[in-house]
């Protein structure tokens, strides 16, 4: 889904109900750069896999990799 398809629903929101519906199966992973959040991903945990689904960065993210950095902390996190 693009920027455009999320401006149409309460972000916060929709990310809350997942939580809430998916409970510890629902992973939210964030990086922030100078304490600003730059990229994000949701993932769910499914029998033995973690599988990321919803993901996003603003342009300052893709500048300093933070796509990278979540990726590779989500490998880590998934093999804990």
């Amino acid at each position: 889904m693009n920027r455009e398809g999320m401006e149409r629903i309460n972000r916060r929101r929709f990310i809350r109900a997942l939580a809430d519906e998916f409970g510890d199966d629902c992973i939210c992973l964030v990086v922030r750069s100078r304490g600003r959040p730059v990229a994000g991903v949701i993932s769910f945990r499914f029998r033995d896999e973690l599988v990321p689904y919803f993901s996003g960065s603003l342009p300052e993210g893709q500048a300093v990799g933070a796509n990278n950095v979540m990726y590779e902390q989500l490998m880590e996190y998934a093999v804990e």
